[in-house]
């Protein structure tokens, strides 16, 4: 695929089970979430790290990481200021805290 045909890309969410977590993913969202006795507090849409690296859920590039975009398309992807990048510089999430958390 050329740089010029990427599409919006979306990604699988990865899940993180928090003490603190809330239901509004769910709720309100409408989110199908993993089943688990313990609350979901995070979702991390985009992610470039070592333990969860996301994937694109649909379109020709589905199951591509974005760690093998960035390989791929480089500036075309991160934009001409980023082009010495190997990673993705961001990590993306939603919290969803079923209490206010002190921070």
């Amino acid at each position: 695929m050329e740089a010029k045909e990427l599409y919006p890309l979306k990604f699988v969410p990865a899940y993180k089970t928090r003490i603190w977590g809330g239901k509004q993913l769910k709720t309100v969202l409408g989110r199908e979430l993993p089943v688990t006795d313990d609350p979901i507090g995070e979702a991390w849409e985009l992610s470039d790290r070592d333990d969860v690296n996301s994937v694109v859920a649909d379109g020709p590039l589905a199951g591509k990481s974005i760690r093998e975009l960035v390989a791929s398309y480089g500036a075309d992807l991160l934009g001409s200021r980023c082009r010495d990048l190997s990673r993705f510089p961001l990590l993306v999430k939603l919290i969803d805290a079923g209490e206010r958390l002190s921070l």
